[in-house]
């Protein structure tokens, strides 16, 4: 995981979506909770994506910052478990510093990773998980640490089938040539 950003070259694209001043999050900001609420809308609803998967980026309000991709490094890649018929997602957000959102057609699965080589991402994630927005739609419901790393699985508010774990650097100021976020998120389909 240390080398996702030296493997990727992520060119910045303007956002057509956030006009000047009406949106107070950084750039950073605004591509981890795209890429949540994309995970989140691909999963709980997934007739959005169906006929016309480019829909979840006008509604993630990330305009041309997001896009598909055909490939990823594999330091992006969820397990091998969940690796099947995947659509890869790209955004963006800085010149150095962005996400890759992996979904897949079949699981009901996504993934996340995230990394900026000139941006510590620690005070981004910590700021969308804490944001009324995010609680609103999640709450937590375990949290451990393990060596600089911390991971907070939570459950969906409006369907407790669905469970998300993000984990980043437990404080901020840590190495920025590696992943910096990981956030994993499953559907538990009943029985």
């Amino acid at each position: 995981m240390r080398y996702l950003l030296l493997g990727i070259t992520l060119v910045a694209l303007p956002s057509l979506s956030f006009a000047a001043g009406t949106d107070q999050r950084t750039p950073l900001e605004r591509g981890f909770d795209g890429a949540l609420h994309v995970c989140e809308n691909w999963i709980l609803d997934p007739q959005q994506w169906v006929e016309n998967p480019k829909n979840l980026i006008e509604q993630a309000g990330l305009g041309a910052e997001m896009g598909m991709v055909d490939d990823v490094p594999d330091i992006a890649l969820p397990p091998p478990s969940w690796r099947q018929n995947t659509i890869y997602w790209r955004i963006n957000s800085t010149l150095t510093g962005g996400y890759i959102l992996v979904t897949s057609t079949t699981l009901p699965i996504c993934h996340i990773t995230g990394g900026a080589r000139k941006d510590d991402l620690y005070p981004v994630v910590k700021s969308v998980l804490t944001s009324a927005d995010f609680q609103e739609r999640w709450s937590k419901i375990d949290q451990r640490r393990e060596g600089d790393m911390t991971s907070i699985t939570y459950r969906s508010v409006s369907d407790p089938n669905f469970t998300l774990t993000v984990s980043h650097p437990s404080e901020s100021g840590g190495s920025l040539d590696r992943v910096q976020v990981l956030a994993s998120a499953q559907y538990a389909v009943p029985n």
